[in-house]
């Protein structure tokens, strides 16, 4: 505690944020979390042996997820052991979990990068599924991209998420067959970017390159005129999650790079934003899933803040104003084929059926879901 500066201490009471949280900085372990199509219980066992402090998660089954040491970096792991799992945090795997991805499903993942959720959720929902992650930061999507690349059903879209309306677009088949992986909204933006992605012209396009849109490519880039429209073959999709912008003051690894950089202001939504601008945001961005779900989808919202006016006041808000949204718990009634055995434990919110996974009663970096199911009326319209 006496590591934290008094500026954020200050934002912690003002936000409603628990202080005895980061008592846990320094202490919380990593996680990762295997592919279940690419290795067996048996294997995932066998390969977690040669890795020293690895201990098994007993809520998610099969040997899926483990807790390693907080040390140990993915690099260290011989391949081809470093190549079936993924490092990702506890609570990010719960929020995929409370998803609920199905084979085959379309789902939209608002604020997508830097892709951990995205490649889990793309590894549920199969070849045969349908992913759009979309973010309006380029460098944390490239991350993302790199992540997904072998991940045929997964596009990424460069855009403002509040913004985004994939029912402008048209005729999207000819995208998912002929396309790759990341189209840009703003080329004119990120146009040198753009322009290094195709150093030889449209004929020769490298296999993961940027296809430019907005709905036409510049001129200036001498590429076609005519643009592979839609990135979704859908205009609404079968499941949402929203892991909305924050000030991540829950995300402790990431608190403890700034305590070490010594750069707390110039990295911190929580020193440069007002909170109202970002809780503005979070609604915003909630009901943009809201209205791209299908009826009877499931939509997951989720945070890495431990304040309450980020987690249930959104909540709360998004609930009085979309009438088409029920919240229901995020770990009852998963299908048969999720592979959690039990939620970890967590803390249940002010609404009751929220679910905030904390360092301290979660043993991970902290993480809020909530969880709501569409009904059957005229969905999918922008509140």
């Amino acid at each position: 505690m006496e590591t934290l500066p008094k500026d954020f201490i200050e934002y912690c009471r003002s936000a409603g944020v628990d202080l005895n949280e980061f008592e846990q900085m320094g202490k919380l372990p990593r996680y990762v979390r295997f592919d279940p199509k690419t290795t067996t219980k048996a294997e995932r066992v066998a390969i977690m042996r040669e890795i020293p402090d690895s201990e098994e998660v007993a809520e998610v089954r099969d040997a899926l997820v483990w807790s390693v040491s907080r040390n140990l970096k993915m690099k260290d792991i011989a391949e081809p052991h470093r190549s079936a799992m993924t490092g990702m945090d506890l609570g990010s795997i719960m929020a995929v979990i409370a998803l609920d991805p199905q084979q085959g499903d379309s789902v939209a993942d608002i604020c997508c990068a830097p892709g951990a959720k995205l490649k889990f959720t793309s590894q549920l929902v199969g070849p045969k599924g349908r992913i759009c992650g979309v973010d309006n930061n380029l460098y944390r999507l490239s991350t993302a991209k790199s992540l997904t690349g072998s991940e045929p059903c997964v596009r990424l879209l460069l855009a403002n998420a509040v913004e985004w309306d994939p029912s402008s677009h048209r005729d999207s088949s000819k995208w998912w067959v002929d396309s790759v992986p990341l189209i840009s909204v703003n080329p004119s933006k990120h146009k040198k970017i753009l322009a290094k992605e195709y150093p030889k012209g449209p004929e020769r396009p490298p296999q993961a390159g940027v296809v430019i849109q907005d709905w036409w490519y510049p001129a200036d880039l001498s590429i076609p005129k005519h643009l592979p429209p839609n990135p979704v073959n859908v205009e609404l999709f079968s499941r949402v999650i929203v892991d909305a912008e924050c000030t991540t003051d829950g995300s402790l690894r990431h608190l403890e790079k700034l305590v070490s950089c010594g750069s707390w202001k110039e990295h911190s939504d929580w020193a440069s934003k007002p909170m109202s601008s970002i809780t503005d945001l979070q609604k915003k961005l909630l009901l943009k899933g809201s209205a791209v779900l299908a009826p009877l989808g499931t939509l997951v919202y989720s945070t890495c803040s431990l304040s309450p006016m980020q987690n249930e006041e959104v909540v709360a808000h998004v609930l009085g104003v979309d009438p088409s949204l029920t919240l229901v718990d995020p770990f009852v009634g998963l299908s048969d084929s999720s592979c959690l055995v039990r939620p970890p434990p967590f803390k249940v919110g002010s609404l009751g059926k929220t679910a905030l996974f904390t360092p301290r009663a979660s043993n991970c970096g902290a993480l809020f879901i909530a969880k709501f199911v569409k009904d059957n009326g005229n969905a999918g319209e922008p509140p």
